[in-house]
């Protein structure tokens, strides 16, 4: 029987697969866009956007890291909504987030992050 549970709770962990959540719960239904497009793309200027790639860079305490994917790279802010992410860098990871264009520099302000 021991066997059996066993069997069952690593099959679960398998299947889940081994996505960790930071944040609140992502909000699947935004548009997802690319870091060229946050960088350029005016229309989206303080929009909340999903935006993917791999972490570059990340603040040694969490809060901040720089997301890059095929087009470029931009920072996530994790601050502003109190939060913050273990070391990760070289990692995939998927952010729910508000563009920003404060200073000029567009960044994300993250309410999610999904790292796998």
């Amino acid at each position: 029987m021991k066997t059996l549970a066993f069997f069952f709770l690593f099959a679960s962990i398998v299947l889940t697969g081994c996505t960790e959540k930071y944040g609140q719960p992502a909000d699947t239904g935004l548009p997802e866009i690319n870091v060229i497009k946050a960088l350029t793309d005016q229309s989206l200027k303080n929009k909340e956007v999903n935006i993917q790639g791999s972490i570059l860079i990340e603040c040694s305490s969490g809060c901040w890291f720089f997301l890059k994917d095929g087009t470029g790279h931009i920072l996530i802010d994790l601050a502003p909504n109190n939060f913050t992410i273990p070391m990760k860098v070289g990692k995939k990871a998927r952010v729910s987030g508000t563009l920003t264009g404060e200073s000029g520099e567009p960044k994300i302000i993250a309410k999610s992050v999904e790292i796998s």
